[in-house]
């Protein structure tokens, strides 16, 4: 490691868009780790206002596109490399913005608590990718990796809300 590393951008890009390194620690199922990381920190958020849970997204989503954009050409995976988990994280804590996570939600004859619904319907559509997500994820760099699961992440809060009120 270089004497001054934390000097460097591909370090800083790399850390952020590997969901803090999570991927690297961590090499197998990545967007599983993604996805973990992203549910807790919507645990440790969720009994702050709503403004402040939107700011946390906005500043993931903007540190995201462009770290996901150098990381992505520093890996030269092709699109969207699997280290790459900064997106599951900032789709996690999106679909998780305007619900309280530890209410318990009543599916098939057993309480569950909410946040582990959210991440079954999120993780759903992050895998099927239904229109437009597949398009969306053709976008340039960052903005591909990045938009597609927060995309995923409407799908999961429109979802959710309809269960919520049938249940």
């Amino acid at each position: 490691m270089p004497k001054h590393w934390f000097y460097d951008s591909n370090f800083w890009a790399k850390f952020i868009s590997t969901g803090f390194g999570v991927s690297s620690f961590i090499p197998y199922v990545p967007a599983a780790w993604g996805v973990i990381l992203g549910g807790v920190l919507s645990l440790l958020i969720n009994s702050w206002s709503l403004l402040f849970k939107f700011l946390v997204l906005i500043v993931i989503t903007l540190i995201g596109i462009p770290a996901a954009t150098k990381t992505e050409k520093i890996l030269n995976k092709g699109k969207d490399p699997q280290a790459i988990v900064i997106d599951e994280v900032g789709g996690i804590i999106f679909s998780a913005l305007f619900f309280n996570l530890y209410e318990p939600v009543y599916v098939f004859n057993r309480f569950i608590p909410l946040f582990l619904l959210i991440i079954a319907i999120y993780i759903c559509f992050d895998s099927l990718e239904p229109f437009p997500i597949k398009r969306i994820e053709k976008l340039e760099g960052g903005w591909g990796i990045i938009l597609d699961d927060l995309m995923a992440g409407v799908y999961t809060i429109l979802s959710l809300t309809i269960i919520l009120r049938i249940l």
